[in-house]
């Protein structure tokens, strides 16, 4: 593959174990997010990190130069992305039910539309998709396909990851990538989203 290939983990636990495994798969980084105040430094096995914080304090982190990514949260997701984060993730399980006539699925052209303007990148959560019941699993996937058709028409990237809790929950890109054509992404645009994500690093460790 051309372009190097980053996964996201949610967690600075075990971080070699996540490094080691990454290498195995065949994912060239790992991009370590941490709710810690101030995230320790990575492994030089990996090397990219990360703050995952609410919606609240994102200026603040933005301005300490780290790379902030947010989780959706219902009760405050357009005030997180109005403030511009990086990267967004999670958006498909933020309601337990879908309305009788339509998906809930946590994104409209409305937050589409601040998402472009603010740059932030759009997480597809495959982890999220691993620890779901068989049942709940087949509503998150039809709320992805039509997060992934919003953010194709508004041009968002989607980055496509393991977002993974546990090492175990790691998964090749090549298997991502499958999983991307499957939901709508074409294997271009799940790679521009990978892209999207390594120049957005490149660009915060430039500023340091």
């Amino acid at each position: 593959m051309a372009i190097p290939l980053i996964d996201v983990v949610l967690s600075q636990q075990q971080e070699k174990a996540y490094a080691d495994l990454a290498r195995t798969l065949d994912w060239k980084d790992v991009l370590f997010l941490s709710t810690k105040a101030k995230p320790k430094p990575a492994p030089p096995s990996a090397g990219l990190q990360g703050m995952l914080t609410k919606a609240q304090d994102v200026k603040k982190r933005k301005t300490e130069g780290l790379f902030v990514a947010v989780k959706a949260d219902p009760a405050d997701f357009r005030s997180a992305l109005e403030q511009g984060p990086d990267l967004v993730f999670g958006m498909e399980s933020m309601v337990p039910r879908d309305p009788l006539h339509a998906r809930a699925s946590g994104l409209n052209h409305v937050l589409c539309a601040i998402a472009k303007r603010k740059g932030t990148l759009v997480g597809l959560d495959v982890g999220m998709l691993l620890n779901a019941t068989q049942v709940h699993r087949a509503q998150l996937l039809g709320r992805a396909v039509q997060n992934i058709a919003l953010c194709k028409k508004y041009r968002v990237p989607v980055v496509i990851a393991s977002f993974a809790r546990q090492p175990w929950q790691m998964r090749s890109p090549h298997d991502l990538l499958a999983l991307a054509e499957l939901l709508g992404l074409t294997r271009e645009q799940a790679l521009a989203g990978q892209a999207a994500l390594r120049h957005r690093l490149h660009e915060l460790s430039d500023e340091k």
